[in-house]
């Protein structure tokens, strides 16, 4: 059997979110808008963002990746989560993703390979985790301001 994701509404019960290409996925956070952001576990897997008008949409990845995950989605719609090659954890990026921008790298910290964007509030602080140039794992806060002058 395969795992759905599901938003469960007063009066409707167990909605399905669906999937991109038929694997299970998980719903990972919700907004005020019932915009749905999680992941389907297909092969690469990948970021979807799920509305009632549109059901699941396919995020993308960032250039030279194939695999992506969103964790989480503020009131504005903004999303946040991580880019990376399948099988090659250490190439993960963070990302920022908005209608308008599309998906845009956070980055890493200087000499390090690998970030993660994992929260997202109202005033467009981000958080998460970023390896530094000896592979130690160090908490992000990042701004969407500093992601916006990119």
């Amino acid at each position: 059997f395969l795992e759905r994701a599901f938003l469960w509404k007063e009066g409707d019960g167990m909605i399905s979110l669906g999937d991109l290409n038929g694997g299970p996925t998980d719903a990972c956070a919700i907004n005020d808008e019932g915009e749905v952001v999680g992941i389907s576990y297909q092969e690469p897997q990948r970021a979807f963002l799920w509305t009632e008008e549109t059901g699941a949409v396919d995020l993308g990845t960032l250039p030279g990746h194939n695999g992506a995950n969103a964790w989480d989605i503020n009131e504005d719609g903004a999303i946040v989560g991580r880019s990376y090659n399948n099988g090659d954890g250490s190439s993960s990026r963070a990302f920022y993703w908005t209608s308008e921008h599309g998906m845009v790298s956070l980055g890493t910290l200087d000499g390090g390979d690998f970030s993660e964007a994992q929260g997202i509030n109202s005033r467009g602080q981000i958080v998460g985790r970023a390896t530094d140039e000896n592979g130690l794992m160090h908490a992000v806060v990042w701004t969407v301001t500093e992601v916006k002058n990119k």
